[in-house]
Parts: C-alpha cells; structure tokens; sequence
C-alpha cells in the first residue's frame, strides 16, 4: 500500500490540478468503456458466426450420415444434444431429428 500512496502523490505533483487530472482519467475509463464495448459487440458477432458455421456443418452431418445426433453434437461443438437441438429449432425451425427424417424420405 505504501508503494500505491508514494505513486499517487508522484500523480498528483505531476498534475498542477487535481480536478483537471481526475477529469482526464474518467474520460480515459469512458472511452475505454466505448472501445470495450464495441469489442464485446464483435465478440458477439464472432460467435454468432462460429455458430452459424457449426450449425451448416451439423446440419450436413444430421443429412447426410447415419451417425447419432449425440456423435454430431460432439464433433461440431456443441457442448450436448440438448443445446444442438436449440440451434436447430432457431436456424431451421426444427430439431436435427426432423430434418433427418426429412432428408431420408426426400
């Protein structure tokens, strides 16, 4: 802690006003807030992408093999069956197990 105090004062005889230097750091954290912000903004973006991507991937495995709906969860990344199935319903409005009986009957 002493270290921390003996950085602070060296701060604060840098700076000829307190107030001025106290304004310049909250709008340093503000506009670290903004970049953070759009950063987590394009995390999100990525992730709906990878998603997309393990979806298409599912969905050509679920078509096109025999293989268990659990083994395709596996392989493309979905943590299980369940969360999978989720997907499904939200791209395709159905769950894997329909669009494979869809795709053995067409």
């Amino acid at each position: 802690m002493v270290g921390y105090r003996a950085g602070m004062g060296k701060v604060l005889v840098a700076h000829d006003n307190y107030l001025e230097w106290l304004h310049f750091r909250f709008r340093m954290s503000r506009s670290l807030d903004v970049w953070f912000g759009l950063f987590s903004d394009l995390d999100a973006v990525a992730r709906s992408a990878v998603e997309r991507l393990r979806i298409e991937v599912a969905r050509q495995r679920v078509q096109s093999s025999s293989e268990a709906i659990e083994r395709v969860a596996q392989v493309t990344g979905f943590r299980d069956p369940e969360r999978m199935r989720r997907a499904f319903i939200r791209a395709f409005g159905q769950p894997p197990q329909s669009l494979r009986r869809a795709a053995r009957a067409g």
